[in-house]
């Protein structure tokens, strides 16, 4: 039987979701977030959304439901060397850095993804490096991925992919870096799996970033679309704080910091903006 979600549990819903979240769902998209809750609801036996809500908020279990919540409510759906001019923007901000790292006493560079999914990104990251021909010798990179849904760090670490998951790679790179289990799957390199570290934790909390300071590049891309604007100003500070003096800052190209000058300067690249952090000037 299929559930009907009304206007009151809509607003209970609505209003959790946006308070632990930040994601902006209008009342027009209620019946997109009936459909998609529904399943959960049958999953867990119960009999209204009012029911979902209050599990959510007392039942012992529910931390991993509610985690799972903006993978369900959102289009996670990714794939790996998304947005490939971004990628070659990237790679030569990577070089100008290391050249710059090399010279001094902390010889680290540090990358993250922020809403990492099931991992396309951050390997993306690792993948691009190792394709560049650019040598690693006088520095140490270290990559990490954050998610707030720990099925989707599961699935990452894992490391086996759709074909849809690879589509528009080079044949050369699915060759090099991936492993073709069956018709419907890749398993990525474990060479590629063991540079990325995967962290579970929500970009709106700040206590999240306390152990990912100094970041030299975070790539932040398509998460700002479903947020409130709250939200939005809540992670842009979170951001501005993890990133390392003058590091840069990737966002979708549907997205963008425009009102957060204060925080970050926009770099324009052929095709491709990029946000610099900026930091105050001190008497």
């Amino acid at each position: 039987m299929k559930l009907i979600m009304n206007n009151t549990e809509f607003n209970l819903l609505r209003d959790y979701i946006e308070e632990e979240f930040g994601l902006s769902i209008k009342i027009q998209d209620r019946d997109m977030l009936s459909k998609r809750l529904g399943p959960n609801l049958f999953r867990l036996k119960l009999g209204s959304f009012k029911e979902y809500y209050e599990y959510l908020l007392s039942h012992p279990s529910s931390k991993a439901e509610l985690n799972s919540l903006p993978s369900v409510i959102m289009n996670m759906e990714s794939y790996f060397l998304r947005e490939k001019a971004q990628f070659n923007v990237f790679i030569d901000l990577f070089d100008k850095k290391r050249k710059e790292r090399a010279r001094k006493p902390d010889r680290t560079i540090r990358i993250l993804s922020a809403g990492c999914a099931e991992g396309q990104e951050p390997y993306s990251i690792s993948i691009s490096i190792r394709s560049s021909g650019i040598p690693n010798s006088g520095c140490n990179i270290q990559i990490f991925g954050l998610d707030i849904d720990p099925f989707s760090i599961s699935s990452a670490k894992d490391g086996v992919y759709n074909p849809y998951s690879l589509r528009g790679v080079d044949k050369d790179i699915i060759r090099k870096y991936f492993t073709k289990i069956d018709k419907d799957h890749y398993k990525l390199d474990d060479n590629i799996i063991k540079t990325t570290n995967l962290l579970q934790g929500n970009i709106l909390n700040p206590s999240v970033f306390k152990a990912l300071q100094n970041i030299d590049f975070i790539f932040c891309r398509n998460v700002l679309i479903y947020m409130g604007m709250k939200a939005k100003n809540r992670i842009a500070l979170n951001l501005w704080e993890a990133l390392s003096h003058s590091g840069y800052l990737f966002l979708g190209q549907s997205e963008s910091f425009i009102k957060q000058d204060v925080l970050f300067r926009p770099v324009h690249f052929p095709d491709v903006i990029v946000y610099q952090k900026k930091v105050p000037h001190t008497a």
